[in-house]
């Protein structure tokens, strides 16, 4: 995703590797099992911190054409990013409309894909998956 406005239409991807497919597969469950309808995230910078709010609307799963295990689709429905200085004044940042985020847990991989008003979204995702998976395991 883009660090300043326009977001749209923009795709992100995050992907780790587990080294405990048990522990790969916890985030999923507790992703789906979380009642959380808000976060707050406090970045410590040294000199100032940075502040990211975002509203959850919904946590869903989903199953994605062509993929064998289901996905987990969070509906972000606002985010705001600011910093606040040492002083502990508020610099305003930016402001985000809804998006999507998709996570998908496969063995030891975990692919996260952001998005922002992508036309046949669940589709693009499908394939951004998929295409990694096939990557991963040498196909």
């Amino acid at each position: 995703m883009p660090a300043e406005p326009p977001f749209d239409p923009s795709i992100g991807l995050v992907t780790r590797v587990f080294g405990d497919e048990a522990l790969a597969a916890s985030l999923y469950t507790t992703l789906l099992d979380a009642d959380c309808t808000s976060y707050t995230m406090t970045q410590d910078l040294g000199d100032h911190d940075r502040v990211l709010e975002q509203t959850v609307d919904e946590v869903v799963e989903v199953q994605l054409d062509g993929l064998a295990e289901p996905t987990v689709r969070v509906l972000y429905g606002s985010g705001r990013a600011y910093g606040v200085d040492a002083d502990g004044k508020v610099e305003e940042g930016d402001r985000r409309e809804s998006w999507s985020e998709y996570v998908h847990v496969d063995g030891p991989f975990v692919i996260m894909v952001e998005t922002a008003t992508i036309d046949d979204e669940e589709a693009v995702v499908a394939r951004i998956i998929a295409d990694y998976l096939a990557h991963m395991n040498g196909a």
